[in-house]
């Protein structure tokens, strides 16, 4: 696993085709790291086929490369202006199967940010897509992306999605980049949603009175979940005694992870995710809760690095949601 990718209509689990498409792998999961995609729609969907997004604010705006963040890019790629050049013309990968992430490129292969994520693996429809370039490919969470399949659209010209479809936070399971020097990664707790794209969700635009532009900033955030169905209440924020952990093996369960954990505190809920339409697999993440902060902080400070279970080296942040969601 690359990414952990959390929608608004559940979560995707992406791996990152680090070696056969090194430069939009490394633009996809810098610009990760900087919370570029944080809040960012859904914009576009062809049913059964392809939707589309990646751009911040769209519609005002499309999205650029890291490029556009840092003047110390790796120095194997290329870029012209703001935008990243992944290759000779004809020499990169195309979509070939239901779950593939690629960016919208250019003619001579420049890419922003903007990206696909195909809804269909049929070949002759794959075939008739163009100046695309293939980075990634979902593994885990095909009913969140056969939910937004179903969502209505305004129409054949438009193609605009009628529910709100957003990205409320990416995880990154994975890097095998080097940071450049002056890339600038944003906290999670930083990240909050524009004036511009809470102006354009698919719900009413609230008025918000604060003292302070910190304030104002803190209340756009929690609406912005509360909008999109992650908080029950603006004034309820995202528990701080909550762990996420991602890329467990398969065999570990919720009981065995209460027992590494409570080493710290008492865990007052511990859940791995499971689907229900495959027999109840593990989807390889899952959630801590416990009695405190501290005693979260306190895991979070000797887990979070290079932590092994049921040997395999996990991922550990502190949760971004007041509720899980499977995939």
């Amino acid at each position: 696993m690359s990414v952990l990718i959390e929608t608004t209509e559940g979560n995707l689990t992406v791996d990152l085709h680090y070696e056969a498409s090194p430069m939009a792998s490394y633009n996809f999961i810098k610009l990760c790291k900087i919370g570029y995609y944080f809040f960012s729609p859904f914009h576009s969907l062809e049913k059964d086929f392809i939707v589309s997004g990646g751009d911040p604010e769209y519609p005002r705006e499309t999205g650029t490369s890291i490029t556009n963040f840092t003047e110390h890019a790796d120095s194997r790629f290329e870029h012209e202006g703001s935008f990243l050049k992944v290759g000779a013309a004809g020499a990169v990968a195309s979509p070939t199967s239901i779950g593939t992430l690629s960016f919208i490129s250019s003619p001579n292969n420049l890419i922003g940010s903007s990206f696909t994520i195909t809804l269909t693996s049929n070949r002759e429809q794959l075939s008739t897509i163009k100046n695309q370039v293939t980075f990634g490919h979902v593994v885990e969470g095909f009913q969140t992306l056969d939910r937004i399949n179903q969502i209505p659209v305004e129409g054949i010209t438009s193609k605009r999605l009628l529910k709100d479809v957003r990205i409320t936070y990416i995880h990154i399971l994975h890097d095998p980049f080097e940071d450049p020097a002056d890339l600038k990664i944003v906290p999670s707790s930083s990240l909050v949603p524009s004036d511009y794209q809470l102006a354009t969700m698919r719900l009413p635009q609230l008025k918000l009175e604060a003292e302070s532009s910190t304030e104002t900033e803190s209340q756009f955030n929690s609406i912005a979940l509360e909008l999109v169905g992650d908080l029950p209440h603006y004034q309820i924020k995202p528990s701080p005694r909550t762990l996420f952990v991602a890329r467990l093996n398969p065999i570990t369960n919720s009981e065995s992870l209460t027992i590494i954990f409570s080493r710290f505190g008492k865990v007052e809920n511990c859940n791995v995710i499971l689907d229900p339409k495959q027999n109840n697999k593990s989807l390889c993440y899952g959630f801590i809760e416990f009695e405190s902060q501290h005693q979260a902080e306190s895991a979070y400070e000797k887990l979070s690095r290079g932590c092994v279970i049921d040997g395999r080296e996990v991922y550990i942040d502190f949760s971004q949601s007041v509720k899980t969601k499977t995939a």
